[in-house]
């Protein structure tokens, strides 16, 4: 999987799974991105401002994963 930036679409890493910050080198915009199996969730860090948010923003994430792994046959 190729984690891009959700401003200007550039490559930012390539890997199986990632749950990190990151600062595009390219245009500048900070996003956060989780991705696993497939899945990937990117967020403006304009909308993670606050460590709370960004917790309960992980918080969810993290159980949409569970949920999804527990339904699989």
């Amino acid at each position: 999987m190729a984690i891009t930036c959700i401003r200007c679409g550039k490559v930012m890493q390539r890997s199986y799974q990632t749950d990190s910050k990151f600062i595009c080198p390219y245009c500048g915009c900070g996003f956060y991105s989780y991705s696993r199996e497939g899945v990937i969730v990117s967020i403006k860090a304009e909308q993670l401002r606050g460590s709370s948010r960004f917790k309960a923003y992980k918080e969810l994430i993290h159980e949409m994963d569970k949920l999804g792994q527990s339904t699989e046959v």
